[in-house]
Parts: C-alpha cells; structure tokens; sequence
C-alpha cells in the first residue's frame, strides 16, 4: 500500500530492502504492507477492515490499527492509505504473490527443533542460541535460523560449524551471539 505519514510517533524510520533506515517526516510517501501485529512490549494491532487513517506499528513496512500499546512506548505514527499497489492487471498485490513454489520433500529429513513465541523479548533467540551452542559441544552439525515475519527481505541464518552466512557475523554482534563462525 501507498500511504502519506501524518504524524511520526514511535517509529521515527522505515527499513529499506536494503537494510538501511529512512528518516520519516510529515508528508513522506510510504510503501508498506498490511498485517495483524503482536508484540507485548511496543503493539497490539489488527489490520483494518477499510482504507482509512491507521499506523506503521513496526519499522519494517508494517501498516495496522493499533488495538493496546505498552507504557513503555510512545504513541505509533500515523499513515494515511493513498492507495493499494496493483500489478499489470490493476489486481491488488499481495505478498503469497511472491511466495517462492513449492518443493518436493526429500525422503528424509534432518532433525528440526522449533522454537516459537508469540511476542517479542521473550527469550526465543536465548534458547536458539544455547540450543545451537548445545548440539555443536556435543559434536553435532547445525544451524540456527530466526526469522521475523515482519521482516520479510531479511532472513538471518546463525550456523554452528557448518559454513557462514553473508550476514551471520552482523547477526551475532547485533544479538550478542557468540557462536563459532
């Protein structure tokens, strides 16, 4: 979607596809996306059911209607929908449009632990660190992958003795992981 920032509130920057930060000021034009939201320490929010007035409840492109927000925060800016971006057919686009296709499984499959959270800051990146940290002491070989639905370009891959990703060193010290590269 298409929207003009009307007050900057709690998210003062856009990410870019990049990764770089955008300063936002009153009139920017935006382009973000609809999502539900839950994150205990900033927002609650939901997408709305029209086109009107709403807010950007994370940095990442996320545009919602704020339901609850924590104390510890300040208010979320506000975004007016100019309008949804459409393909060449004018259709509006979503993002399963870019959904990668699907695969054929593998016979078999290597071991997978989840670890699953429903809000922010509590303790699944910790546990993704120790448990990675855990299988390498005891000789294994593996990796540790988190990945944040709002931040959709960015998938960040943690492996433990099994090679390196372009941004694993950047993972680590942004996370203070201190993984063997």
């Amino acid at each position: 979607m298409l929207a003009r920032v009307e007050r900057v509130g709690n998210h003062r920057h856009i990410e870019q596809p990049h990764g770089r930060r955008a300063a936002l000021r009153v009139g920017d034009e935006i382009l973000v996306a609809y999502a539900n939201r839950y994150a205990t320490d900033q927002y609650e929010s939901e997408v709305p059911t029209t086109l009107g007035p709403c807010q950007l409840v994370a940095s990442g492109g996320i545009a919602s209607q704020v339901i609850t927000r924590s104390r510890d925060v300040r208010t979320a800016t506000d975004i007016t929908p100019i309008g949804l971006l459409g393909d060449e057919r004018g259709r509006p686009i979503n993002v399963r449009d870019f959904a990668l296709p699907s695969i054929d499984e593998p016979a078999s499959r290597p071991k997978t632990f989840a670890v699953l959270g429903t809000s922010m800051n509590s303790g699944k990146t910790t546990t993704i660190k120790q448990l990675v940290q855990g299988f390498a002491q005891a000789g294994y070989k593996g990796g540790g992958n988190e990945s944040h639905r709002h931040r959709l370009w960015r998938r960040l891959l943690v492996h433990a003795r099994c090679g390196r990703a372009p941004d694993a060193r950047l993972h680590r010290r942004r996370h203070g992981l201190d993984l063997p590269g």
